[in-house]
């Protein structure tokens, strides 16, 4: 599954991408906690956000967006 790859990351990475990337604080929660949870899907992270299916699709989106640039 796509998500799993936020998990790939190390916590010396995971700092990095966090100072480096300009994420939002929303984007900030959906990072850490598919890096955190690497059996996490979509609807629970939706679920423990508060938030909608699509508003962590986007923010799946963008984080992937931002990481590239950096």
């Amino acid at each position: 599954m796509e998500l799993k790859r936020f998990h790939k990351y190390t916590n010396i990475q995971r700092d990095w991408i966090l100072e480096k990337a300009g994420l939002t604080e929303r984007e900030e929660a959906v990072f850490l906690k598919f890096k955190r949870n690497e059996s996490a899907t979509i609807v629970s992270v939706a679920m423990d956000l508060h938030y909608s299916e699509s508003t962590i699709s986007v923010a799946i989106r963008e984080i992937k967006r931002k990481i590239k640039e950096i």
